[in-house]
């Protein structure tokens, strides 16, 4: 039997010996400590207790779930603490640890997040669309766009700049011109076509759609902003004005304070380790309202969304719906409201007044990575421009950045869309 048993740091483990020989250990907080124990006849003998916290134990097998097999970040129990250290490997990942730190005080979160986010391009299109042609081509907002492309693809020329590649997507990174041309080899083998070939298919985008009807007039472009931040940033945009309101305060002192009005922009994209872009988009749309007045300071109507959505790279999101027939009429009655920003030549457009057009927005998120082939390839293409314009040769503004001249030994493929 046992004759004697001691723990050493009795704060952490209580023990009792029972008539059969055997110990009975209570654990009264997380810690490690040492217990001795001596048998009839027989020297001591020392047996390391470790005391673990159920609530502890699966507070690291979250963190540890988080982390994954990532080797630039730590996982160190100390005490009855858990302290994670190191670099995030993404702005998802450090979220989620943060998350999980503000829920176990027990956590010390010492996670560095300043790695290099990617930059995430907003492309942002507001449209004046009439109804009619939108009944015309069966457009529905909220379903994809499907429809016959007819093309014709050759090589006659190439060009460093733009050129097909096999997964028929311009060099350029704009995925909506796509098609699986026939006889199209991977870019590396420089793709030839040769002779002209067809195409015809029955996917289309909704890109080209909006595109035709600008080209017949049905559809005009009023603003194309383009709004760039960070991965886990958010970027603002404002197309309207504002009024310059009096306030008064309590010791009769007067002040001027600036009220916005407009559309109001608020866009705060996250792209995941999967590739998606996560996106939280405010929409505020606001105007003087004429009807609601407090002595002689003008009310606003305002009218807002906010939207959580999910696009990969390329596609778009497309929200209407944003002015009303109120709204709409309020041209008449408001002077100076012509001339807003974007807002202005939708409110004096004749087909907006008599609510035969809608105004639409689109919004087309685009990756921007500084170390991928296109803008390795702009980089370049820049800087030569740039040396040339200081050796007296050519004027870069008389030329398009977009559209780069051809000379004779480049060569270029043609695509045809009817």
């Amino acid at each position: 039997g046992l004759s004697r048993v001691v723990v050493a740091d009795g704060r952490l483990v209580t023990a009792q010996p029972l008539a059969d020989g055997s110990v009975v250990l209570v654990g009264k907080q997380p810690g490690q400590t040492s217990l001795l124990i001596w048998a009839k006849g027989m020297q001591g003998v020392r047996q390391l207790v470790e005391v673990e916290s159920v609530a502890a134990k699966r507070m690291q097998g979250e963190v540890r779930r988080a982390v994954g097999d990532s080797k630039s970040v730590q996982v160190l129990p100390v005490g009855d603490q858990l302290v994670v250290s190191g670099q995030a490997d993404s702005s998802e990942q450090a979220s989620r640890l943060k998350a999980i730190a503000e829920r176990n005080a027990k956590l010390v979160n010492l996670v560095r997040a300043e790695g290099t986010e990617p930059m995430i391009a907003m492309e942002v299109r507001f449209l004046e669309v009439k109804k009619n042609a939108l009944e015309n081509v069966g457009i529905q907002w909220q379903k994809s766009m499907a429809g016959p492309m007819v093309g014709l693809v050759g090589d006659f020329r190439t060009n460093s700049q733009f050129r097909p590649t096999s997964d028929g997507l311009l060099t350029d990174g704009q995925p909506n011109i796509s098609a699986n041309f026939p006889g199209l080899d991977s870019a590396a083998n420089s793709p030839r076509v040769s002779p002209f070939a067809m195409y015809f298919g029955m996917q289309s985008t909704l890109m080209s759609v909006i595109n035709f009807m600008e080209q017949s007039g049905d559809a005009v472009v009023l603003a194309e902003p383009i709004l760039s931040t960070r991965s886990g940033g958010v970027a603002k945009f404002l197309a309207g004005g504002e009024i310059p309101l009096p306030v008064t305060s309590s010791l009769g002192s007067s002040t001027v304070q600036f009220k916005p009005y407009g559309i109001r922009f608020e866009i705060a994209p996250l792209v995941t380790e999967a590739g998606v872009i996560s996106a939280t988009v405010t929409t505020e749309l606001s105007t003087v309202d004429p009807a609601i007045r407090v002595g002689e300071l003008p009310g606003f109507l305002s009218r807002m969304t906010e939207t959580q959505v999910n696009l990969r790279e390329g596609e778009t999101l497309v929200m209407s719906g944003l002015i009303s027939e109120e709204v709409s009429r309020l041209n008449d009655q408001v002077k100076g409201l012509g001339s807003i920003p974007v807002l202005g030549a939708l409110f004096r457009s004749k087909d907006f007044q008599d609510r035969r057009s809608e105004m639409v927005v689109m919004v087309t998120p685009r990756l921007i990575q500084p170390n991928d082939a296109f803008h390795r390839q702009k980089e370049a293409w820049a800087q030569d421009h740039k040396a040339k314009r200081g050796m007296g040769g050519i004027d870069v503004k008389a030329k398009s950045q977009d559209t780069p001249s051809l000379n004779q030994d480049e060569q270029a493929q043609e695509v045809r869309h009817d």
